[in-house]
């Protein structure tokens, strides 16, 4: 009983101080950095990812008595360890975030919402059509039965992370500021984008980002309440039928689209709803425990997973033997953190994955020090892409999006190991449209004046 009660209040002054550090964070960063709406986006989602992930998981152990930590022989002792790590990378995470963004940001004033949205207009809006039309190509083209040459592989990851983001937004920019064309192209790209997202976790996070988008750009109350009935329309679906609306559609040879539509509630099994999400939602931090065992008992990454990614920088289709990003044997895809802690909690015959809190991977590669050193590069990172897109104007938004890859197992504090995957899957391959973009809207300037003279 006394573990029990220990536990619990443990685990209840760690989740609001989660919160609490969020809140904080958020309020102290919308001053050091000139673009609010940036901050307002990733502040967003790490709300999203503490509240789902560490708050409400809490609440629902201690409501069925840890029942799914009995299930898989985690210790609940063990459990305010994992929150604890937490609290101490996400903290490490927001200093080093609004430390960047107060050397960035020194001597600039703030940009208004409506400035933010009409700077850069005609080189975002190209480059909104490039990222969906490219999306929309990555989708369909594999689907028809036709390889992406190499070249456009090397932008697939840009495309597909960027790209999945800028449907919903291309459909709020149309209701308010630029109208029906790229509201129809959003339309288009988001229901390709719905269609094509793999796990439930994706859809969510796809929908959390549209009442983003409605709440923080369109600010119309009509909107807010649409987007708000939605959720609780999806979430009525999932407790009454046990799953998320879900669709899939396939091109054949000739060109014919089949759609299919239905209620994903075949993985559900025996539990109710709510033992639905507490097993889920939970999942991140009860497997999470497995890095903790690796580490103490002499296991740990090190810097393989780091190595592991820096060496996947060519497609596969160009080199096949290359190693499995983020791994900790690079030639071995049930090595990778995800697998790990499943076979650790479940047995090492199991062959699936589980989400993770990235605190507990930095402390399996490296320990404490690898929270607090890893947390604070994660920080630096997601403030100097802020930076950096902030430069490209309203894109921005979509392309903070693609770095956080929600769709992808992915949260704002990113794992070191997918920042180097991001260099050359999002931010190089970015630069060079940037730049080929920019080269030719002069090209065409200077013709121009020269046709003109």
């Amino acid at each position: 009983m006394s573990e029990y009660l220990l536990s619990s209040l443990s685990l209840l002054f760690l989740s609001g101080a989660l919160l609490g550090l969020t809140f904080g964070g958020w309020r102290i960063a919308r001053r050091r950095f000139d673009v609010p709406i940036i901050v307002n986006l990733i502040f967003f989602f790490v709300i999203v990812k503490v509240a789902l992930f560490y708050a409400l998981p809490t609440l629902l152990r201690i409501a069925s008595d840890y029942r799914f930590e009995r299930e898989d022989r985690v210790a609940i002792t063990e459990l305010p360890l994992v929150y604890l790590i937490e609290v101490i990378s996400w903290a490490a995470w927001m200093i080093a975030l609004i430390a960047v963004f107060k050397i960035v940001g020194k001597g600039s004033r703030k940009i208004a919402e409506g400035d933010f949205f009409y700077a850069r207009l005609a080189e975002s809006r190209i480059l909104l059509w490039v990222l969906t039309l490219g999306v929309l190509a990555a989708i369909i083209l594999p689907l028809a039965g036709r390889e992406l040459n190499p070249f456009f592989a090397i932008f697939s990851g840009l495309f597909v992370y960027a790209g999945l983001a800028a449907g919903p937004f291309l459909m709020i920019l149309g209701l308010r500021y630029y109208g029906k064309a790229l509201f129809l192209l959003g339309v288009i790209s988001s229901i390709f984008g719905l269609l094509s997202l793999a796990t439930r976790a994706a859809v969510v996070s796809f929908a959390m980002f549209s009442i983003f988008l409605s709440w923080f750009v369109l600010r119309q109350r009509t909107a807010k309440f649409v987007f708000a009935g939605a959720l609780v329309l999806l979430t009525a679906v999932y407790f009454t039928f046990g799953g998320l609306i879900t669709g899939a559609f396939v091109v054949d040879e000739e060109g014919g689209v089949a759609v299919t539509t239905g209620i994903a509630s075949e993985k559900k099994g025996a539990r109710s709803s709510m033992e639905e999400v507490e097993w889920r939602f939970g999942a991140a931090t009860r497997h999470g425990t497995a890095f903790i065992r690796m580490y103490d008992r002499g296991n740990p990454a090190g810097f393989n997973p780091i190595a592991n990614s820096l060496l996947g920088f060519l497609p596969r289709s160009l080199n096949p033997e290359k190693p499995h990003p983020s791994t900790l044997d690079g030639y071995d895809i049930y090595s990778q953190g995800s697998y790990l802690i499943y076979r650790e909690i479940n047995g090492h015959d199991s062959d699936s994955m589980v989400d993770f809190p990235t605190g507990g991977h930095f402390y399996w590669e490296f320990g404490v020090a690898g929270v607090l050193i890893l947390s604070a590069i994660s920080g630096t990172y997601v403030a100097l892409c802020a930076h950096f897109f902030s430069k490209l104007g309203l894109v921005a938004l979509p392309l903070m999006v693609a770095v956080f890859k929600p769709w992808a197992y992915m949260e704002p504090k990113i794992w070191v190991s997918d920042i180097a995957l991001q260099i050359y899957q999002i931010i190089l391959p970015l630069i060079f449209v940037v730049s080929m973009i920019r080269l030719v809207r002069t090209i065409l300037r200077q013709t121009d004046q020269l046709s003109r003279a």
